[in-house]
């Protein structure tokens, strides 16, 4: 079984760690040095100095206190410039005061004189900065020369008074303030590791909820009781316009929305079917959430994009219209079957004048249309396209206009066709594309003609101005599409006539996307007030 791996210990913190920054600590033992040294010179020329003071050593104590305090200039300075490391300086520091407190107890008559007292100020900061196993390094170097100091004086002055026991009690309240201080550091160096991880973990997670925010297609906003948006999405920027802003009110921006959030404040309960009209011309579905209890409590605003909502809805009825579509087939295609084997069994009869076989011709051409339309319709509702080669657009064009010229009742309608250059061609199969054309001439046939107006239908197809498309221009003289209408052409189930499927367009829309093409409504032709059909394909060219 693998040992865990340990950290190498330290002998100091080098960077800031819950609130103990060594430098700091350096600078503050510097400042509080020189006080001590100042406060020392001051007492031992006043007339209140201790006996000490006035001994054979009195000049020694006050030229290690003149060292001692410029010591402390030199080493605030050097600790100013933060060079060497702090790992070093803490050591030269602390081993500093060490030895100048533990001269001046020498000097001034042993511990009895209650210098010895000041050692506890560098054996803390020794606790602080410095690791558990370094910790107790300085009080243990106090206690021996305290001690020896005592075993010196009391072997050179024989009247000196033993004060062994206040030197031990000296030493072991050395010790447990080392030990004390470096346990509340570490103590504190953990608290802070956990802080930080826990921040850490709280800023990841700040960070995965903004971003989740910033992508969802909904936008979101949350607006205080005084009305003003202390946070928004992209989605919410987008449907509010670039005038919406964090920090500004929410009536500047979006004034049906905050009439909208004053109304449910005053009855949650209310509900409504109606979506919200945006400055931007857009309009939004509304839903709010209180964050928090009280009135002065946020509120989370939920606003869905109109034209989204109706892109779904549009969605579940794309998936009904491929359920309705594997119906259909199903009771189409065996009756058509039949159709078509008792056209072909009726056509070997002897019986047969030359017009019979014409209409038979009819129904075995018309049925073969049918399945193709019909296999057409369910390679719709599975996507699955098959993959077509170059066909001239030329005698697919006349071949729709001839089928469609004879399923049409008298009178039918002019229709003309040009095409620039004669061997354009697109990547189609001819019965897609003539299911395609017979929809949209069927469609001109039925919106387009009015009462004693003879309809004309115009075809002109062409290269694009880059060369890569082929345009093929539908238009016709009828009274054209009025522009409500016009939104919603190309939706399934749409349409203008109580007996029409509104699956007609939205057919030949879908068919031109299996191709890689689409199909545009652009109305309004110049100088004309038909409708107006484009369709586009990737361009070739057949032949020289």
């Amino acid at each position: 079984m693998s040992t865990p791996r340990q950290e190498p210990e330290r002998p100091i913190q080098r960077s800031r760690i819950s609130g103990i920054d060594p430098w700091r600590t350096l600078e503050a033992l510097s400042f509080y040095r020189a006080a001590l040294c100042v406060a020392l010179l001051a007492l031992s020329a006043s007339d209140y100095r201790p006996p000490y003071f006035d001994g054979p050593q009195a000049e020694m104590l006050d030229g290690l206190l003149y060292v001692y305090l410029f010591l402390s200039a030199l080493l605030l300075i050097i600790v100013r410039g933060q060079q060497p490391t702090a790992k070093w300086q803490a050591a030269v520091h602390i081993g500093s005061d060490l030895g100048i407190l533990i001269a001046l107890v020498f000097f001034s008559q042993g511990v009895a004189s209650g210098i010895g007292a000041l050692l506890v100020t560098p054996v803390a900061a020794g606790g602080l900065l410095l690791s558990r196993r370094f910790s107790v390094v300085p009080p243990a170097i106090a206690t021996i020369a305290l001690l020896g100091t005592e075993i010196y004086l009391n072997w050179k002055f024989p009247v000196y008074a033993e004060n062994y026991t206040q030197t031990g009690m000296l030493g072991a309240g050395l010790f447990i303030i080392a030990i004390t201080g470096n346990a509340l550091a570490r103590r504190a160096r953990e608290s802070e590791a956990r802080a930080n991880r826990a921040q850490s973990d709280i800023a990841k997670l700040a960070m995965l909820s903004e971003n989740v925010i910033q992508k969802l297609q909904a936008g979101v906003l949350v607006v205080n009781a005084d009305g003003q948006i202390e946070l928004l999405n992209r989605a919410a920027r987008n449907l509010l316009g670039a005038g919406a802003a964090s920090g500004r009110h929410l009536s500047a921006c979006a004034p049906t929305v905050w009439q909208r959030l004053n109304h449910w404040r005053q009855d949650p309960s209310a509900l409504t079917n109606t979506a919200l009209s945006l400055s931007n011309h857009q309009s939004a579905w509304a839903q709010f959430t209180r964050l928090g209890a009280g009135s002065e409590a946020s509120a989370l605003i939920v606003l869905d994009d109109a034209s989204r909502v109706a892109e779904q809805a549009q969605s579940m009825k794309l998936a009904s219209l491929g359920r309705l579509t594997a119906s259909i087939a199903h009771e189409v295609r065996n009756p058509l079957a039949a159709i078509q084997n008792a056209a072909e069994l009726a056509s070997e009869s002897d019986t047969l004048g030359s017009e019979d076989l014409a209409l038979l011709d009819i129904v075995k051409r018309q049925s073969r249309r049918l399945e193709d339309t019909v296999t057409s319709v369910l390679n719709l509702s599975r996507k699955t396209t098959t993959p077509a080669s170059n066909t001239e657009l030329r005698p697919m064009i006349d071949d729709a206009i001839h089928d469609f010229a004879q399923r049409c009742e008298a009178p039918s309608p002019h229709i003309s066709c040009s095409i620039t250059p004669p061997n354009l061609a697109i990547a189609i199969e001819p019965v897609q594309f003539a299911q395609i054309m017979n929809n949209l001439l069927g469609n001109a046939l039925t919106h387009a003609t009015e009462p004693g107006k003879a309809l004309e239908i115009n075809i002109e197809a062409r290269i694009s101005a880059d060369g890569n498309q082929a345009l093929i221009d539908l238009f016709d003289n009828g009274p054209g599409i009025d522009r409500e209408a016009a939104k919603h052409i190309f939706e399934p189930f749409f349409s203008t006539q109580h007996s029409g499927t509104g699956l007609g367009l939205f057919i030949t829309r879908e068919l031109c996307a299996a191709a890689h093409g689409d199909l545009q409504l652009i109305n309004h032709r110049e100088a004309q007030r038909g409708a107006y059909f484009r369709l586009s394909f990737p361009a070739a060219l057949t032949g020289p």
